[in-house]
């Protein structure tokens, strides 16, 4: 038996409550979209594509997606396809992506990953994961790696000050020696090495680019091996060519990462009110034959954590 509703107020709350309820279930089934843009076809850039794209997938969402790359797409036909299709977000991969996403697509809501340096490139309209992988989980790994390994060389511009400064502190909270240097000038770079790799046992990088670019970086390996000191990098490249270890982000879970601060903004969050966040998964990629000259004798236990293995059997 139906019953009749003969209060108008009531009528009128009724038609108000189905009209916002076909309204929750027209938003809810809307396809989100985004573009994704990155600065390249590096491999850890796919690999950080195929975490965010994961991601949607993971929780049975409909995201439709458009990818670019900035070595083979130009600039002003990518930013002229994102303003002819305004999708709901923009994930950008690297520096170039998110220098272009800052000047020409700032009006998008964007989340940004695999960026060194966020602050010269990000603007109010953008969130993401840095690259910055704690200090403290850095100076650990080194000493499960080899416990001898107790003096720390360091360089470090006015840039990176405020790593330097996190370092200095986490050394001396875990009775680690540093030696550091400021670089002002690029040319004081290789005699700042030379001087700092004469006296310390490690030597760990950070995300810098006044001080490493390629020939800082190959001077610095080579100086390593002759002084044997053990070049903490910041990637498996680094630990190909020729650094001991790099201590990295899983590129594959800052998608993921990235993925959810995606799914937030698609919620209705302004990415002014969601907080840059670090990396949750951390990797290591080691270089046995650089280990074996360094006379550093690895556990097999962290061989086989170990994400990538270089220099065996050369």
């Amino acid at each position: 038996m139906m019953t009749m509703i003969r209060n108008p107020r009531q009528r009128i709350s009724m038609a108000v409550s189905f009209i916002l309820l076909a309204c929750f279930l027209s938003v809810a089934s809307a396809q989100n979209s985004a573009a994704i843009i990155s600065s390249s076809s590096l491999k850890p850039y796919e690999e950080a594509i195929i975490g965010f794209r994961s991601f949607f997938r993971d929780k049975d969402m409909d995201v439709s997606f458009s990818e670019y790359s900035l070595d083979n797409q130009e600039q002003d036909k990518v930013c002229r396809e994102i303003a002819e299709r305004k999708p709901d977000v923009v994930f950008i991969l690297g520096s170039k992506a998110a220098r272009l996403a800052k000047e020409r697509i700032g009006n998008i809501p964007a989340v940004f990953c695999m960026v060194l340096d966020p602050s010269a490139v990000v603007n109010a309209n953008m969130t993401g994961i840095t690259m910055d992988i704690p200090v403290s989980i850095k100076l650990k790994m080194i000493k499960r790696l080899d416990p001898r390994l107790r003096k720390l060389g360091l360089l470090y511009s006015r840039e990176s000050m405020d790593k330097y400064e996190e370092i200095a502190t986490a050394c001396q909270e875990m009775g680690l020696a540093l030696s550091a240097k400021e670089i002002v000038l690029q040319g004081d770079i290789p005699d700042a090495i030379k001087e700092i790799t004469a006296k310390v046992d490690c030597f760990l990088m950070i995300p810098d680019p006044k001080i490493y670019f390629s020939k800082s970086i190959e001077h610095l390996l080579l100086e390593g091996l002759r002084n044997k000191v053990a070049v903490i990098g910041l990637s498996s490249f680094y630990t190909k060519a020729g650094a001991f270890v790099s201590i990295d982000c899983d590129y594959r879970d800052l998608g993921w990462q990235c993925g959810n601060l995606a799914l937030r903004i698609f919620g209705g969050q302004s990415p002014s009110t969601l907080s840059v966040e670090r990396p949750v998964k951390i990797k290591y990629s080691l270089n046995r034959l650089v280990a074996e000259r360094l006379g550093i004798k690895v556990p097999p236990e962290l061989l086989r954590e170990a994400s990538e293995i270089f220099g065996e059997g050369e």
